[in-house]
């Protein structure tokens, strides 16, 4: 049978995966899956789990070839290419928020295999498997996991480090991280209203400096964000129209600092009628991007906290990982 890898957070949605493990389970076997699971216990354990896991399996693959070699192709094509699959999972299945997506994505990644990944979204508002057109059903989305198509998908890298879909800094890119988990499961994408409006009042306006490729802008911001997906906080198609997933770029959105609040509507405005080039709202598309501040940022990435940053870099890999989608 095939080796399916199952990591899965049980924290994540209200506990929903973990009462649904069995019938996870049941269909990745129905599918014709031998299927290995772990649960996450701490931040940082997908990633780690999955780096020392693929380390051996590369381990192991390097020894086959070797083996191979020193057979003088005794061994023929059929027969190595099936040592090669008991060795190499044919897929890695996550279930979780977006930071256990983005501890798995990045170990795949970084262990240079080519084994595509399946989502099982459980998080508060599941922007990127909305974005990947996946279902709200995690029964659903596990016959998707064990028989869906391999889709190829850009991701970026953050100071060198790989995130799923967006890096943002200013009003709102506290919220993910700073809103408790529980106000999260009951909220969702509310909580993160709630908490934004609770935060506005103390937002300071960012003077920055953003390189885009071959374009300039510099002033002072309300908001900046990178990112690929069709949603963000729950909130659907707010990227507009025609956003890939797969063309090697990011869109950069920025929202200029309004200087009263009839300005902030107005800007807000451009925003939700994804105006790209209004008076307060910009948006690009680019593969590098670069922000550099006059006093060191908070930043979010993928709803985690990134830390304050100076400068920050951005840099898109285009079709860098494979998703099985429906």
């Amino acid at each position: 049978m095939k080796k399916l890898i199952f990591v899965y957070n049980p924290k994540a949605g209200k506990g929903k995966v973990e009462e649904q493990r069995d019938i996870i389970t049941r269909t990745f076997v129905k599918n014709g899956f031998d299927v290995d699971i772990h649960a996450t216990t701490c931040k940082g354990d997908a990633h780690d789990f999955l780096t020392a896991y693929l380390a051996g399996v590369k381990k192991c693959l390097n020894q086959l070839e070797s083996q191979c070699a020193d057979a003088q192709g005794a061994a023929d094509a059929e027969e190595k290419k099936e040592m090669r699959a008991s060795i190499m999972p044919a897929r890695i299945v996550v279930a979780g928020g977006d930071g256990t997506l983005q501890e798995v994505m990045q170990a795949v990644v970084e262990s240079g295999l080519d084994i595509p990944v399946g989502i099982l979204p459980t998080g508060s508002t599941n922007d990127f498997g909305y974005s990947l057109k996946l279902s709200k059903d995690i029964r659903k989305n596990a016959e998707i996991a064990s028989s869906g198509r391999g889709f190829k998908c850009d991701v970026a890298t953050f100071n060198g480090q790989y995130f799923v879909y967006t890096a943002a800094f200013g009003l709102f890119s506290e919220v993910s991280y700073a809103t408790s988990q529980k106000l999260k499961n009951t909220l969702g994408h509310f909580a993160y209203l709630a908490q934004g409006a609770a935060t506005l009042y103390k937002t300071k306006k960012i003077h920055a400096k953003v390189m885009m490729d071959s374009e300039i802008i510099e002033d002072d911001f309300l908001l900046g964000m990178v990112v690929s997906a069709k949603s963000v906080g729950g909130f659907r198609g707010i990227t507009g129209k025609g956003v890939k997933l797969n063309d090697g770029l990011h869109e950069v959105m920025l929202v200029r600092w309004p200087k009263n609040p009839i300005e902030l509507a107005k800007a807000l405005k451009e925003v939700l009628t994804h105006k790209r080039n209004g008076k307060y709202f910009k948006m690009v598309s680019a593969k590098n991007i670069c922000f550099e501040f006059d006093r060191p940022i908070k930043w979010s990435v993928d709803g985690e906290y990134g830390g304050k940053r100076k400068a920050a870099k951005i840099r898109v890999e285009k079709q860098r990982i494979k998703y099985i989608v429906p």
